[in-house]
């Protein structure tokens, strides 16, 4: 996939070609340009997320254009990036959330219903530094506490660490996601 950035200066060179009157050249490019543009996004491949917040989020306000951090007015995460968490479905992700994101942003993964399946914390760098998966993923064994958190440490081979238990602290930012005796047991 070609990256966004790369598409603009692909137009700028189709635009040169167009006024030296190599037409044929100039149509090319703007075809590849068409072509890359129709793909589906591959998040994974993107540097940040593309926020397409208003069809995914189901916490826009459409009247006030403003994006709430949990529904009905609960308690939830506060997205140091504003806007609100981003929702993205699950559906639209190739291969799951990426690695880098929006510095400081949040981002929920969604099923096609709107409930969250996993949240995303990133880092001022944009880097991912914490998810929250609201699921024992169909294996209590390996997750006693259903729902759980996994550190990145990007020193380590696997920077996605290993499945830990929440904090009363992230048990109470999340609460709009996951709840003590529904989906997070002690």
């Amino acid at each position: 996939m070609i990256i966004f950035e790369n598409l603009e200066r692909l137009l700028y060179i189709a635009d040169i070609y167009r006024r030296d009157g190599n037409y044929g050249k100039a149509l090319d490019l703007i075809l590849t340009v068409a072509h890359e543009l129709a793909k589906p996004i591959d998040f994974s491949q993107v540097s940040g997320i593309i926020e397409d917040e208003k069809r995914y989020n189901h916490n826009h306000d459409p009247k006030t254009g403003k994006f709430t951090s949990a529904p009905s007015g609960a308690a939830g995460v506060e997205n140091p990036a504003g806007n609100g968490i981003v929702k993205i479905k699950n559906s639209q992700l190739q291969n799951g959330l990426p690695l880098k994101g929006k510095p400081n942003s949040i981002v929920d993964k969604t099923d096609e219903s709107g409930k969250t399946l996993q949240r995303r914390k990133y880092g001022a760098d944009g880097m991912a530094i914490v998810d929250y998966d609201t699921t024992d993923h169909n294996r209590p064994d390996t997750h006693p506490t259903g729902a759980h958190k996994h550190i990145f440490d990007y020193s380590k081979k696997e920077v996605r660490g290993s499945n830990l238990p929440l904090s009363e602290e992230e048990l109470k930012d999340n609460s709009d996601i996951i709840r003590r005796g529904d989906n997070y047991h002690d």
